[in-house]
């Protein structure tokens, strides 16, 4: 049920995105399986609603973390526009670089 995800480990999408460019093997290791607790800025969302995306504040980078979202979770993300601070809780799925890294939310919250 909601609100009964408790995160393994905390962090930030700008966190999470270093790692990931860093060494994509080690991050995936670190967090893949896990539940975390992640925090980043809303970049954009998919227009049926699927998921939609955070990133660190790396200038440059092309990294993003993709968040799955259940249908009770659209409305709230509706709502979100480019640049607002975002947390969420859920199961990191970090894939072969070049795949999407994903979180499945479990929780979804504003920074």
């Amino acid at each position: 049920a909601q609100g009964d995800v408790a995160p393994e480990m905390e962090v930030t999408a700008t966190q999470l995105v270093d790692d990931l460019e860093g060494n994509a093997l080690a991050a995936s290791t670190k967090y893949k399986g896990k539940v975390v607790k992640l925090t980043g800025t809303f970049a954009r969302v998919d227009a049926s609603g699927k998921y939609f995306a955070i990133e660190g504040d790396q200038e440059f980078s092309l990294t993003s973390v993709q968040l799955f979202i259940e249908a009770d979770h659209q409305a709230r993300v509706a709502a979100f526009t480019e640049g607002d601070p975002v947390t969420v809780v859920g199961d990191a799925h970090l894939a072969d670089p070049g795949e999407p890294r994903t979180v499945d939310v479990e929780v979804l919250g504003e920074a």
